[in-house]
């Protein structure tokens, strides 16, 4: 994410943006998954 605020404000980044935007997309798709699915199960939520 830095990567890419360097990129947007001086043009130029250390890696490739397009990588680390799939990156960080599939991080986030992963992330929202597993929350989706504990709160779907109820994890550790007392009745």
């Amino acid at each position: 994410m830095i990567d890419g605020f360097r990129y947007s404000f001086i043009g130029t980044s250390d890696g490739s943006i397009s990588i680390g935007l799939v990156y960080l997309t599939s991080l986030s798709f992963i992330s929202w998954l597993v929350c989706y699915l504990l709160y779907k199960k109820g994890y550790k939520i007392k009745s």
